[in-house]
């Protein structure tokens, strides 16, 4: 386990400071500047500076960056109010992303003993180029170099992002609670959001960077006024639609270049029908996996120029961990065809 008790100075242009530990921070900032001097550049001088993977941080929220970004969250909405004009807000969060460093009062909302890990930690069969390589998660000084991951430190991994979860969670909260003490609850729009899944040890992998579902579908809640509340909406939205479906709630023209569509009429009615199918897509390796899901099924078409297609098929109706591709089967032979071209 690692601990910290005395909060980390200001990072040197360059640098970052995840960590709350100024000793590790200091550590890393050492390990750049000599990398810097051999000629390191871009994504290897950012890699080179890294430490452990988790921290369990004897500090307050505050000390760390998403305390700070709640309280400039906070200070921006008290202006705001004072203007009597409409606004826009983005906090943006930084956790529960890696390294898995929180205050130790959110490690301790969790008993690590009884928390469960991966067990599907291969990849599918007959799916050469589903995974990414977890490059980030391993550039970290404390994680093992065996794949997968040894249970004991999974697991302790998988805490980590918990207590980061949590405390984001707590940092939200913050700023919402603000919004209810200035009175702007019953007229302000709040969207929460992420902008990529992440795996725990799931197919061996830990990070996002793939076409599965764990790496693909993100949190989403609305909350407008005017509209009904703790409704779970069924139907497939994508990102794209976020801005559309802002601009129709603020009352707002909309351009006609958009690629999303305003999910508006689904917060009218969450029973409605709405889109067939939700996309991503996601290189590796001079390949581009394009994906398609739909209500039932997600299809994934890797393609190369020059190279025969590579597909993948899940039927999350029997496998909802996506852990058998089932493309190439010949009882799926006419929902293979119908997808691709749907795709």
């Amino acid at each position: 386990m690692l601990f910290a008790g005395v909060a980390a100075p200001p990072a040197e242009p360059g640098k970052r400071a995840p960590y709350a530990s100024a000793a590790i921070n200091e550590a890393g900032w050492k390990k750049f500047d000599r990398t810097k001097a051999a000629g390191l550049v871009g994504m290897a001088l950012e890699r080179s500076q890294r430490g452990p993977a988790y921290e369990i941080a004897d500090v307050d929220d505050d000390d760390l960056i998403d305390g700070q970004t709640a309280l400039a969250g906070i200070v921006a909405l008290r202006k705001m109010k004072q203007t009597g004009q409409p606004f826009f807000l983005a906090v943006g969060f930084n956790k529960p992303h890696l390294p898995f460093v929180a205050p130790r009062k959110y490690w301790d909302l969790y008993d690590r003993a009884t928390l469960e890990v991966a067990r599907n930690t291969t990849p599918p069969e007959r799916a050469p180029l589903a995974m990414d390589e977890g490059v980030e998660f391993y550039t970290y000084t404390d994680v093992p170099a065996t794949r997968p991951v040894p249970d004991e430190y999974a697991r302790i991994a998988r805490h980590g992002y918990y207590a980061c979860v949590s405390y984001m969670d707590a940092q939200v909260g913050r700023v919402l609670d603000d919004l209810e003490r200035l009175g702007l609850s019953d007229s302000t729009i709040v969207v929460f959001w992420g902008d990529h899944g992440f795996k725990l040890g799931e197919h061996g992998g830990w990070g996002k960077l793939t076409n599965f579902e764990l790496d693909a579908r993100v949190p989403l809640i609305v909350r407008a006024p005017g509209f009904k509340q703790n409704v779970r909406l069924r139907g497939l939205v994508e990102l794209v639609d976020l801005y559309p479906t802002l601009a129709e709630l603020a009352g707002l023209p909309l351009s006609a270049h958009l690629e999303g569509t305003s999910f508006v009429p689904l917060l009218r009615d969450a029973g409605r029908q709405w889109k067939k199918a939700v996309f991503t897509q996601c290189p590796r390796e001079g390949w581009m996996g394009y994906s398609m899901r739909t209500d039932r099924y997600r299809i994934t078409r890797w393609t190369k120029a020059g190279e025969t297609d590579i597909i993948e098929l899940y039927d999350h109706q029997s496998d909802p961990a996506e852990d058998k591709n089932l493309a190439g089967l010949p009882a799926l032979a006419t929902v293979q065809q119908e997808l691709l071209a749907q795709l």
